[in-house]
């Protein structure tokens, strides 16, 4: 009985790893594909932004979608509060309004949660 449930302990254990590290490279990838998308909008013309815009929605709506393991949420968290954020100030700058507070926000934001994974789980 006692290896059962020792073996038990074990079997979760590399389970719950495994998820961990899908997570982060879920995690990972999507960075990655914000990064490229805020690249190409730092250096596409005001009229020219909706498209990368809108695919910078469809990686927040991705990073929405995904499940992460528990020790991931705040990280994730932080992901989602920059990307609305720096949306939101790309939508601005389109409308030619402020948008450099939400600009900033967003890069905090984006920090934090960069931050986070790399304390999470560990």
């Amino acid at each position: 009985m006692k290896k059962l449930v020792t073996f038990f302990l074990i079997l979760l254990f590399l389970c719950s790893c495994s998820n961990i590290n899908q997570s982060l490279e879920q995690l990972k990838a999507i960075d990655d594909k914000m990064v490229d998308a805020y690249n190409l909008a730092g250096a596409t013309a005001r009229i020219n932004l909706s498209p990368v815009v809108s695919k910078m929605q469809d990686i927040k709506n991705e990073l929405d979608n995904l499940q992460v393991s528990q020790c991931l949420n705040y990280a994730k968290s932080d992901y989602d509060k920059a990307f609305t954020d720096i949306i939101n100030a790309y939508l601005a700058f389109m409308r030619q309004g402020d948008y450099q507070s939400l600009l900033d926000n967003g890069k905090t934001e984006w920090d934090l949660a960069r931050n986070q994974v790399n304390v999470s789980c560990k």
